[in-house]
């Protein structure tokens, strides 16, 4: 039954670790985008 909790847990800490990192690249994402629209605003 130990072998049952542990991978319970291994599964849900790559879980976190799989959601931080996508929220992590979200947020560089919408920087870039940000920073590209007040390029183009600048050029037009």
């Amino acid at each position: 039954m130990n072998y049952l909790y542990a991978a319970y847990t291994v599964i849900w800490l790559v879980l976190f670790i799989y959601m931080y990192s996508l929220n992590k690249k979200q947020g560089e994402l919408k920087k870039e985008i940000d920073h590209l629209k007040q390029k183009i605003a600048e050029r037009s």
